[in-house]
């Protein structure tokens, strides 16, 4: 986080603290007069961050991934519950994968019919990015850039190549599946890469969608792995061969 970032959060926690008290003891007497969201993609693709965004707003609430944790949400009523009235917007992270097999899967039926429902797509470019990532999270154990910082040398991976474009070819399937599933409804697109590099244009767009004040917010997070690829991949060479001249090669350059 930048000095100027962590300088704001130092300002604004105590007001933080005061809302989230008014939020636990408000939140029984509240209603469900708020605009309904979800926030749709897949591991990796900076979804952490956004949440984080969107937590930092006034009159946002979202939850993470509430149906991968939790085998006690069988209704969309369950998330979408009473919330105090300063909450005017409230919504969860959905990956594609989450309930997919199991009853938890109705709520995504629900979802389909509910009317007042807003998805915000996030999604990454750079599939490839998206699954070293998820490799070194894996081997380190670290898994957003507020926990600690890892070292090149142990970020480092070994890439199947076989293995890594038929996850490529998969991913573009879930992405494709998402936007056609949802296609009826009110849909904002956002890349991961204009959420790094273009924050407050993103986030002014969505609060303006989620119809809630413009306010500079922060997340505690940051990308983990700007490192070019042939420092992240130890069998950079063998992967760039097996790409070569395919319409994914782009991503190794990027």
């Amino acid at each position: 986080m930048k000095f100027k970032e962590k300088l704001i959060d130092t300002i604004r926690r105590p007001k933080k603290i005061v809302q989230k008290v008014a939020y636990e003891t408000l939140k029984n007497f509240g209603n469900r007069d708020y605009k309904n969201f979800v926030v749709l993609s897949r591991s990796r693709t900076g979804s952490t961050m956004l949440v984080s965004l969107l937590n930092h707003h006034d009159n946002i609430k979202c939850y993470g991934e509430i149906l991968n944790n939790s085998k006690s949400i069988k209704s969309i009523d369950d998330i979408y519950d009473k919330q105090p009235t300063f909450i005017n917007a409230l919504g969860f992270k959905l990956f594609y994968y989450h309930g997919a097999k199991e009853d938890s899967f109705s709520v995504w039926k629900e979802l389909l019919n509910k009317d007042n429902l807003f998805i915000i797509h996030l999604k990454r470019k750079n599939i490839l990015r998206t699954i070293v990532s998820r490799k070194i999270a894996n081997k380190t154990d670290v898994w957003n850039s507020a926990e600690r910082k890892t070292d090149l040398e142990n970020k480092k991976v070994t890439l199947n190549p076989k293995s890594v474009m038929e996850s490529i070819r998969k991913t573009k399937k879930m992405v494709n599946w998402g936007d056609n599933l949802f296609h009826e409804k009110d849909m904002v697109k956002v890349y991961y890469k204009s959420l790094v590099e273009r924050k407050e244009k993103v986030m002014e767009n969505i609060f303006e969608k989620l119809n809630v004040p413009e306010s500079n917010v922060h997340s505690g997070t940051s990308r983990q792995n700007p490192e070019k690829l042939n420092n992240l991949i130890k069998n950079y060479n063998q992967v760039v061969e097996y790409f070569e001249e395919t319409k994914f090669e782009w991503m190794l350059r990027e």
